[in-house]
């Protein structure tokens, strides 16, 4: 799975890159012709009202 984007307080367009970074992924997935994906959430910036 592709790496996320660094939260810089939600203006920096880490939303749309997030979803860029997972889109990425299904596209690899389908690819290589993976399918299973397992997604693992890790969340940098707890006091974020985004996160």
């Amino acid at each position: 799975m592709t790496s996320g984007p660094i939260w810089r307080g939600g203006y920096a367009s880490e939303p749309e890159l997030l979803a860029s970074c997972y889109r990425q992924s299904l596209i690899l997935a389908q690819l290589h012709q993976i399918q299973t994906i397992s997604a693992i959430l890790t969340i940098h910036n707890p006091q974020s009202k985004m996160a």
